[in-house]
Parts: structure tokens; C-alpha cells; sequence
């Protein structure tokens, strides 16, 4: 079908191709031009503009694809709107979701009024509760929290942030985890990694296997070694190899009486033979 077509109830045809208005819905195996459905509309691909009044459901989408309610469809390019839900395959555009989206892969912005999922990320997600993916890699925002895989850019979870590795600037309202974090991380109560590098700054501590860099926080322990700056009302290294400031300060690679000290206590050189393999 070609040029305009109007159904009153609605519309069917193989291609519609042009402006095309159904009062309750419109079908079509291929959709070129601006099509509107009054309740919904079932369509194979789509390039241009589909409206569904309440729901859409399509195949990949070229253009602008809006549901009232709802929209699933196959990879899209370009923006789909959905009033409470979105599911898709890949993405590259924009996406809104009411309440939640889900999609395959992302690229470009993705927001879920509660909460965004995905395989792969890049680009920006907000998700009011929360972001959950495999890879994350850009600007990621979750009312409550984010979780992932690898996560790499800017990432901020009003409660916290939790993925194997991290890499950029994340703040946790109350914490951030992984396994290995590298770039800023901050947490207000505390921040904890199996290895960090860079600045880390917990309210109440920082707490690592393996720590380089500057820990700052009421606690500050490193269960392995830590390199660099520890400022913390107490701060405790395995093997220390740099600077510990604070009321009490621990240096287990430190001769005594030098292992506990208030205030300051230092260690720059290699470990003498005999301590290095101490526990």
C-alpha cells in the first residue's frame, strides 16, 4: 500500500508504505513512512515513524517508534519511546522506558524510570532504581545502586556499586565492590577490592588485599601490601611501602619497636630478607 490509507478499525496490508492512520490498530510485514495506530500496531520492520496508542510491536526499527504503553521490537536505530516498558534487541539511539528497559546491546542512552538491563553498555544509563549489566562502559547513574561485570567511565549508585572490575571515577552512597578497582573511587561508608589502585575514600574505611595509591578513611587496611599514602584514624599494611598517618598506624615489615606507631609511621625501603616472607 502506497501514499495515504486510513482505517477506520483498522489496517492491514504486507508494506505500507507512507502515511498510514488505523482507529484501533494497524499490521503490516514492512512499515516505510509514519504509521499510527490508535491502540497498537504489529509490524515486521519499520523505518520512519510508528505510533502504537498503546502498544507497539515490531521487527528492527529505523527512525521514531513510540508505544503508549509498551514497545518490544528486534535491534533499533534511532529513538523508541515506551510510556511504562521497553524490551529490544541492540540498541543505537535513544531509549525510554516508563518504568524499566531491557535490551540486548547499548549504544547511546538508555533510560528506565526504575531500572535499565542489558547485556553490554556504552554510552549513558539511567535507571531510577537501578542499572544492571555485563559490560558497562561510559556514564552510568542508579537511583539505589549499578552492578556489573566490568565497569569502566563514571559510575554512580546512590546506595552503591558493585562489579568484578572497575575502572574510572565511582561513588557509592554507601559503598563500592569489586575485585579489581583502578581511577576514584569513593563510598560513604566504606570502599573494598581484592586490588586497588589510585584514591579511595571510605567514610568509615578502606579495605583491600592489595592497595597503591591514597586510602583515606577511619580505617584503612591493606591484608597484603600497600603502596603510597594511608590517612586514617587507624591504619593497618601487611607490608607497608610508603606513608601511614593517623592515630594508630601498623606496619608489619617494620623492625619493632617500629611496627605500631602513633601519628606517622614509614616505610620506604625493600623488606630485610628474614621479614619479607614473615606472615
Amino acid at each position: 500500500m502506497n501514499g495515504l490509507a486510513v482505517g477506520l478499525v483498522g489496517l492491514s496490508a504486507a508494506e505500507l508504505n507512507g502515511l498510514s492512520f488505523a482507529g484501533v490498530g494497524s499490521a503490516g510485514e514492512k512499515i516505510t513512512g509514519l504509521s499510527v495506530g490508535g491502540i497498537g500496531m504489529a509490524a515486521g520492520d519499520v523505518e520512519g515513524i510508528a505510533i502504537g496508542g498503546v502498544g507497539l510491536a515490531t521487527g528492527d526499527i529505523e527512525g521514531i517508534a513510540i508505544g503508549g504503553v509498551g514497545l518490544a521490537t528486534g535491534d533499533i536505530q534511532g529513538i523508541a519511546l515506551g510510556g511504562i516498558g521497553l524490551a529490544s534487541g541492540d540498541l543505537e539511539g535513544l531509549a525510554i522506558g516508563g518504568l524499566g528497559m531491557a535490551s540486548h546491546d547499548i549504544d547511546g542512552i538508555a533510560i528506565g524510570g526504575v531500572g535499565a538491563a542489558a547485556h553490554d553498555i556504552n554510552g549513558i544509563a539511567i535507571g531510577g532504581l537501578g542499572i544492571g549489566a555485563q559490560d558497562v562502559t561510559g556514564l552510568m547513574i542508579g537511583g539505589l545502586g549499578v552492578g556489573a561485570q566490568d565497569i569502566t567511565g563514571i559510575t554512580i549508585g546512590g546506595l552503591g556499586v558493585g562489579a568484578q572490575d572497575i575502572t574510572g571515577i565511582t561513588i557509592g552512597g554507601l559503598g563500592v565492590g569489586g575485585q579489581d578497582i583502578t581511577g576514584i573511587t569513593v563510598g560513604g561508608l566504606g570502599v573494598g577490592g581484592q586490588n586497588m589502585t589510585g584514591i579511595a575514600i571510605g567514610g568509615l574505611g578502606v579495605g583491600g588485599q592489595d592497595i597503591t595509591g591514597l586510602a583515606i578513611g577511619g580505617y584503612c587496611k591493606a591484608k597484603g601490601h600497600f603502596t603510597g599514602l594511608s590517612v586514617g584514624v587507624l591504619n593497618r599494611a601487611r607490608r607497608l611501602k610508603g606513608v601511614q598517618i593517623g592515630l594508630i598506624n601498623y606496619c608489619g615489615n617494620n623492625p619493632p619497636p617500629f611496627r605500631l606507631l602513633p601519628i606517622i609511621n614509614i616505610h620506604l625501603g625493600e623488606d630485610h630478607p628474614e621479614r619479607r616472607h614473615q606472615d
